[in-house]
């Protein structure tokens, strides 16, 4: 599946393809009108899950801000976001602070800044025990520890 970018990139990368949408007057931004993806020119992947898993987000927020610089009505709300993501955004510093963090939060100001709160606290939710390594199970199938075929997928 392909690499999923942050959201701090998703943002601005809409936010970008709102602004050249406007200067050069395209209209509204619609995928396969005024936006095509990297692969659409040169022999790439690119851009991956901006036209996959994270398309509709990504064209949701470059409507609003294509809206927003247009004083045009105001695009339908994006798929619920993901608050622990946009948290940890947030505590990274991708949203700012103060009425920036407001604005580019949105509706979801509240509920991120809370969870960045319950974080920063010490009082956020236990962790999820850490799942196996990865790396270490792709060395030991390799050197055959885990046998192969059936009993490779029955011990793994």
């Amino acid at each position: 599946s392909p690499w999923a970018v942050s959201e701090a990139c998703l943002d601005n990368g809409a936010h970008l393809v709102a602004a050249i949408c406007k200067f050069y007057g395209l209209g509204r931004p619609q995928w396969g009108k005024n936006v095509f993806g990297h692969k659409n020119f040169s022999a790439t992947a690119c851009p991956a899950s901006l036209a996959g898993s994270q398309h509709a987000a990504y064209m949701s927020r470059a409507q609003s801000w294509y809206d927003q610089m247009s004083g045009s009505a105001p695009a339908p709300a994006p798929a619920a976001p993901n608050i622990d993501a946009l948290a940890d955004a947030v505590i990274r510093g991708e949203y700012g602070n103060g009425e920036e963090r407001k604005l580019r939060l949105g509706a979801n100001y509240a509920a991120v800044q809370a969870r960045v709160n319950e974080k920063l606290s010490g009082n956020a939710p236990a962790a999820k025990p850490a799942g196996p390594n990865i790396d270490a199970l792709a060395d030991a199938v390799i050197r055959g520890d885990y046998g192969n075929g059936e009993e490779r997928k029955r011990r793994l």
